[in-house]
């Protein structure tokens, strides 16, 4: 008899967002929803070895993250949510009743908060200190004026709205390019030296106003760290105009493109990966060629890209999310520029 399967995956989601898949090696662990509210869980290996749960139906109060471990040894599986023991499905059994804390009051949006600017100055800062390096330009190349570099920002935002309907009516393909769009507008090197053609237009074109770019998000969606007994654990931490959950900050943009949205054990390296949503903007684009074709490929982006919900990427579903938060916030610049009479005109 040989060494048993087993594994552990986290995923910190809304229950709407199942369902959920993880590819590790030679295994396809997925998570899906049924209609009454049970969950079915279920790990596949290459060699037609299957492991399944079925759990008694649960009906959760409201539509906020929560933590959903799978954790297998063959032949059990267990299944929790926010660390509950869920039972396996029995006909006639009423479902179990999850309660989430209700979510935050409605208050004001992060761009009308009056602690925007305190809890923005430091990126504020560090925008005024990465973009006083003036790029190196190559022979016969200007630089451009500001109302020029607004015209590319306003390109930007009718691409995105192009490449998001588009990708919403099946043409996945464009993933990509929203990929390599995003990280012309939001994606920095640790140095302006490091990597020249990492100059953020969004970032460079907030910085001439000085102004902050707070949003709502939860600062350390992932805080237990990656192992070989436990290795993914997965989290959807979206960014919101509105405080949307009880756990989430206000903090500037960039905080937020620091934050990890997934942690995976790399056995190659014998150590944990953290991917930070700037890190999954830049990795997507350069693994599917958003911004350049390479002859080789990363073996870690691929692996990430497993990580997924349903027929398409999950985090196809994430770079929607994230290409309308840089979208909006584009052209709140734009306008606040043009309020103050630093650009010829707003974001029409």
């Amino acid at each position: 008899m040989g060494t048993p399967k087993e594994g552990a995956v986290t995923w910190r989601v809304r229950i709407n967002e199942l369902p959920q898949h993880y590819h590790r090696g030679d295994s396809l662990a997925e998570l899906v929803r049924l209609g009454d509210g049970r969950l079915l869980f279920s790990v596949a290996y290459a060699d037609k070895t299957r492991l399944e749960f079925e759990s008694e139906p649960v009906r959760i109060t409201s539509n906020q993250r929560v933590e959903i471990l799978a954790n297998w040894i063959e032949p059990v599986v267990v299944l929790e949510i926010n660390g509950e023991v869920l039972d396996p499905y029995v006909p006639g059994r009423p479902p179990r009743e999850i309660t989430l804390p209700e979510p935050p009051p409605l208050g004001p949006t992060a761009l009308d908060h009056p602690d925007r600017l305190a809890r923005c100055q430091r990126w504020i800062d560090e925008r005024q200190s990465y973009f006083a390096t003036a790029p190196r330009r190559g022979a016969n190349r200007r630089p451009k004026d500001i109302d020029e570099q607004c015209d590319d920002l306003r390109t930007a935002i009718a691409s995105i709205e192009e490449l998001l309907t588009g990708i919403e009516g099946g043409k996945l393909f464009l993933a990509a390019y929203l990929a390599g769009t995003l990280r012309a507008l939001v994606c920095w090197a640790d140095s302006p030296r490091a990597r020249p053609t990492y100059n953020a237009l969004l970032l460079r074109i907030a910085n001439v106003g000085s102004l902050p770019l707070p949003v709502w998000a939860v600062a350390d969606p992932i805080p237990e760290p990656c192992t070989v007994d436990h290795p993914a654990c997965v989290s959807g931490n979206f960014a919101h105009l509105l405080q949307a959950e009880a756990d989430e900050d206000l903090m500037d943009l960039q905080e937020w493109l620091n934050t990890t949205v997934v942690a995976l054990w790399d056995a190659a390296a014998g150590e944990e990966r953290r991917v930070s949503v700037r890190d999954l903007i830049a990795e997507i684009s350069n693994t599917l060629g958003g911004s350049h074709y390479d002859p080789d490929t990363s073996v870690f982006g691929e692996t990430l890209m497993k990580v997924g919900s349903g027929n398409t990427s999950y985090w196809l579903k994430f770079l929607g999310g994230c290409a309308d938060i840089v979208s909006a916030y584009s052209k709140w610049v734009l306008d606040e520029l043009h309020q103050v009479g630093a650009i010829r005109r707003g974001s029409r």
